[in-house]
């Protein structure tokens, strides 16, 4: 998980030109994975090849939600020049597509649900939530960073100031 996080962070920071981006970026990819590894605790799901897969699969649609939901975040603050109806503006367009892509992505993965094997169930259970994971941080959490941070990168150097 440590060297996925930090490629993710290296990734992040080379696409958004910031470290602060990197780490804006990573922070949700994290969350989500500490969300689901709670949920597998709860429900007593043992760590296993198959939990270690649904990570990579998880952290590869996060890392889309958040590169889609900052690239028109920055778009949005640039153009209105006013926080909070860019990241109303983002919620409401990009937001959009990341429920319905969740969405997309669950139903196709709950396919899985009916299989007789309980390994390929419980792949298809836990891709399910830590899409939904990824769904949520991207859209709840992301965009209250963003708004308290301020970085640079998303709102210039007037916008960081404020």
């Amino acid at each position: 998980m440590i060297v996925t996080w930090f490629m993710v962070l290296l990734f992040c920071t080379l696409v958004f030109r910031s470290f602060v981006g990197g780490l804006l970026g990573m922070f949700p990819i994290a969350l989500a994975t500490f969300i689901n590894f709670g949920l597998m605790g709860f429900f007593r799901y043992t760590s296993d090849i198959a939990s270690a897969i649904v990570t990579g699969i998880g952290v590869g649609i996060v890392v889309d939600f958040i590169l889609h939901f900052l690239f028109r975040l920055k778009e949005e603050a640039r153009r209105t020049d006013d926080i909070p109806k860019a990241v109303s503006t983002t919620i409401g367009s990009e937001g959009s597509a990341i429920v319905f892509d969740t969405g997309s992505n669950v139903f196709a993965f709950a396919v899985f649900l009916t299989s007789f094997l309980i390994p390929i169930r419980n792949f298809g259970l836990l891709v399910g939530f830590i899409v939904i994971n990824s769904c949520f941080t991207t859209l709840f959490i992301t965009p209250a960073l963003a708004h308290f941070l301020k970085p640079k990168f998303l709102f210039g150097e007037r916008k960081a100031e404020t």
